[in-house]
């Protein structure tokens, strides 16, 4: 019942201190996304010239919120270091990408962290995705401490019972049931920027219905959603075909045996 029905004035003064209040905080709402844009754009476009000191308004610190640790990848020799600037090359491009390396390359762990400052991710998540839990665990502990870190900071994971994730995670290694309920709460995956699907050759129903969701996402929704196959065993011959996608290819490296009869 409102104040007329009851017989009641309504007191003008403070109805004019609400809508007074609600439009102070629309315009603070409104100049904070002012600002976000045009700190996106002096990063992004260098045709920009700036004159005076902008110091005050964009500490360097707060310029890139999203940029996570910096590492440098090539740092370690493993051989999937060598096609990482394809890699960063074709996922500018392009919305899919398909990765053949041997195991042990080191795909799993440095292409992850190479491609989680990429400008195209603008500041959203990486989800990887693994066929075992042990694996995603194993995994998120191992390129954690790549970083120096402890899971739950920068790289976490996801697993049924069980997750190590914080406000700060930009990589998540989740297991194939996680991905399928992400996808079916958020079919457009408005927060991730790149879904990768490590050990594809392992197929089953929840990777064949995700990488599905995954394309049809791209298709309607989200463009600008990239995808990553992987794996070291791949049909090299009908997959890039059936997804229209490039592949890069390492070939590994491979050291003599001698062979000694006894």
């Amino acid at each position: 019942i409102n104040s007329q029905e009851r017989g009641i004035e309504p007191d003008l003064s403070t109805m004019g201190g609400v809508h007074l209040s609600r439009f102070f905080f629309s315009f603070l709402k409104m100049t904070s996304r002012v600002w976000s844009v045009i700190g996106m754009r002096l990063r992004f476009n260098s045709n920009i010239k700036i004159s005076g000191n902008l110091s005050p308004c964009f500490p360097a610190q707060r310029r890139l919120p999203y940029l996570c640790a910096v590492f440098d990848p090539f740092k370690i020799d493993l051989p999937v270091t060598e096609i990482i600037p394809a890699v960063r090359e074709k996922l500018a491009n392009q919305n899919t990408l398909i990765v053949s390396a041997p195991p042990g390359a080191g795909k799993s762990t440095l292409l992850p962290l190479a491609l989680l400052n990429e400008p195209w991710l603008m500041g959203k998540k990486i989800i990887m995705l693994e066929p075992r839990r042990l694996a995603a665990r194993t995994i998120a502990t191992r390129i954690a401490s790549l970083l120096e870190e402890e899971t739950g900071e920068t790289i976490g994971f996801r697993v049924r019972f069980d997750k190590q994730i914080g406000d700060k995670t930009k990589l998540e290694v989740v297991t194939e049931g996680i991905l399928t309920r992400m996808l079916q709460n958020d079919n457009a995956l408005e927060n991730v920027g790149l879904v990768i699907f490590d050990e594809f050759h392992e197929r089953n129903l929840h990777a064949d219905v995700a990488l599905a969701l995954c394309r049809d996402a791209q298709q309607v929704l989200r463009p600008d959603l990239r995808s990553m196959i992987m794996s070291a065993t791949l049909n090299l011959a009908e997959l890039p075909q059936l997804l229209k996608a490039p592949v890069v290819e390492s070939k590994g490296r491979q050291y003599p045996v001698d062979i000694i009869h006894t």
